[in-house]
């Protein structure tokens, strides 16, 4: 039995009764896999389960992934 306030792994996403967290692992493949083609897939990902701060560090990996490969 799994107490709610513990949270609950599901798909590499913790959930508690007051929000979710992305799993870190989740969140090191996500910069390490992103390239032209899955932005949207993995930005989608982190803006969903993740909070501002988190967020916004995805949005200048992204920058800076785009400027790197131009």
């Amino acid at each position: 039995m799994v107490k709610a306030k513990q949270g609950l792994k599901f798909l590499g996403v913790w959930i508690f009764p007051k929000g979710r967290k992305l799993n870190k692992r989740i969140r090191n493949r996500a910069r390490t896999l992103l390239n032209y083609k899955n932005i949207s897939s993995y930005g989608g990902l982190v803006k969903r389960h993740s909070k501002q701060k988190m967020i916004k560090e995805h949005n200048w990996i992204i920058l800076e992934k785009l400027n790197n490969e131009s």
